[in-house]
């Protein structure tokens, strides 16, 4: 019997998590870890359901709507600007929201809408909120690239005198049936590992990540938290395939233009509340954490603005301080474990379009899964050999572990030429170049700007993990996010503010760095048509300009 089309993914997602489910249930210790997993599934399924709700039909409606053009774009790059704050910075600025004396708590009281007493931040409808505002982008980066395949077949369906549930039910979800389960599977395996918003909350939900953490850092159980993370492996892997698995074959789908409609009512104003989410709520939150900041003060910034005496203060801080050579030092080397593997794999395999598809779908794999389960199989790894990571500086050992989803992430970036690189590489081997003249003019020209964009996701890793250096069998190196994280989460009295800003300027300048470098040949081109090839012949020097 054939299964229909619709149904397919449905029951290849079903077996998946089904499988899942029931293998992670059986590695499960004891009750606590049973109740814990319960806790992260309804945890997980909560915030997907939200993050689709609130992603799909506000994009759709951006797209769909005639009037403003650009606000699909607007869209997608507030999802983008999001994903390059840290996830501790973001954590911080929505405890500022959900504090007991903030105004969001104190609100609700005086309405009576909350009880009287109880915090607000460490609830779970705090911690969903907060988990939505994080994992919303990833929804609207994924559909974004797969409702414009829709064409004008809503339009047509109404011409034939379809209603808006038929069309919904009959065109528009079974066309966005797979995007709108990778992005579901992608929010939730990140909700699956989730552990530092949860921490900063302080949250009174056990999740298996939390759990896996109290086993390894408080109760020292390493063997009992070796099993949880082999049950979370083994309920999200699965997940985490079928999303590679149709990422992989969106790749390959013929996207056609969505057209605006000539009438779509409300279009405008539901799509403006992802941006309010993504933009407006952050900045808020921004000048509530800033106005507790015992170094920087809100009346110097509305006066005198953002100077170098402002962040001066910052960096004087002794804390701060101490760790920028460690964070440097943890950049450096997840940079240099990612970047040269990824570079000499994707050179290497190049010919070969089947394997490089297998590492695309091992590297969406190792993005996917909980990054604290891989920090916990790391931590027994290095365990093995207690001579030899003894003999390794701390640093060394935390940026090879942040390497893991460096690797994936430049690979992919590295892919993404794969086609074009494999072409030109192809046509200078016709016209006679040697081997080193296809690497130094061919390869290294069109890998540059992925290397340079690998390069800056590596410091974001480093400025957002905490696992990989939280889980070293030694004492752990203190890098500028575990130092956030630890005062955050305890209590001291930092200006973590300050410290937010810092790090999301020196983000933007990394990426504005990475976006120069990847049009350096579109500048250089439009200047010599700008100035003219004769006149910079000769003033270069260079005979024969004419």
């Amino acid at each position: 019997m054939r299964i229909p089309r619709l149904a397919s993914p449905l029951l290849l997602i079903a077996l998946a998590l089904i499988g899942g489910w029931i293998a992670a249930w059986l590695l499960l210790p004891d009750e606590v870890a049973h109740l814990s997993f319960l806790v992260t599934i309804k945890l997980g399924i909560e915030v997907t359901a939200l993050c689709l709700l609130l992603g799909s039909f506000p994009l759709y409606a951006a797209l769909r709507q005639p009037k403003w053009p650009k606000l699909p774009h607007v869209l997608v790059a507030v999802s983008l600007g999001s994903l390059l704050i840290p996830t501790i910075a973001r954590s911080l600025s929505l405890s500022a929201l959900f504090s007991f004396s903030g105004p969001l708590a104190t609100g609700l009281r005086v309405m009576r809408l909350w009880p009287q007493g109880q915090p607000l931040d460490s609830s779970h409808a705090a911690v969903v909120i907060a988990l939505v505002t994080l994992y919303l982008p990833f929804t609207l980066l994924i559909l974004s690239e797969s409702m414009p395949s829709l064409g004008r077949m809503p339009d047509v369906a109404g011409t034939l005198g379809a209603g808006v549930l038929q069309t919904s039910l009959r065109v528009t979800i079974p066309r966005l049936l797979r995007p709108l389960a990778t992005a579901g599977l992608v929010v939730f395996s990140q909700v699956l590992g989730v552990i530092i918003t949860p921490r900063i909350l302080g949250s009174e939900d056990v999740t298996l990540a939390v759990l896996i953490d109290d086993l390894l850092k408080r109760t020292m159980n390493t063997p009992e938290a070796l099993r949880i993370a082999w049950a979370e492996m083994a309920l999200a892997i699965p997940v985490a395939a079928v999303a590679a698995y149709f990422i992989e074959k969106e790749r390959t789908a013929r996207a056609r233009p969505l057209q605006p409609a000539l009438r779509f009512r409300g279009g405008r104003v539901l799509s403006v509340i992802p941006l309010v989410i993504l933009a407006v709520v952050p900045g808020a939150l921004l000048i509530l954490s800033l106005g507790h900041s015992p170094i920087l003060s809100m009346a110097s910034l509305f006066q005198s603005g953002p100077t170098l005496e402002w962040f001066r203060r910052a960096l004087l801080e002794p804390g701060f301080r101490r760790v920028l050579l460690p964070s440097f030092m943890v950049w450096m080397a997840a940079a240099a474990f990612s970047i040269f593997p990824a570079l000499l794999v994707s050179v290497l395999i190049l010919p070969y379009p089947q394997v490089r598809r297998s590492f695309r779908l091992l590297a969406l794999v190792l993005l996917f899964v909980p990054q604290n389960a891989l920090g916990v199989l790391l931590f027994m790894v290095l365990s093995r050999f207690p001579a030899a990571q003894a003999s390794i500086p701390a640093w060394l050992l935390g940026g090879m572990g942040q390497a893991v989803p460096g690797f994936a992430f430049a690979f992919l970036l590295m892919d993404r030429v794969g086609d074009r690189l494999r072409r030109s590489l192809a046509l200078a081997s016709t016209l006679g170049a040697s081997a080193w003249q296809r690497l130094l003019k061919v390869a290294l020209p069109n890998l540059a700007p992925s290397v340079a964009a690998a390069f800056v996701a590596t410091a974001l890793i480093t400025l957002d993990d905490i696992i990989f250096v939280r889980y070293l069998p030694r004492l752990p190196v203190n890098t500028a996010a575990t130092e956030l994280f630890g005062r955050a989460r305890y209590g001291a009295a930092p200006d973590l503010a300050a410290a937010c800003i810092l790090m999301a300027l020196f983000i933007l300048l990394l990426v504005a760095c990475g976006h120069i470098a990847r049009e350096f040949p579109a500048i250089r081109r439009r200047l010599v048509a700008s100035v003219g090839r004769p006149k910079v012949a000769a003033e270069l020097g260079v005979e024969g300009a004419r």
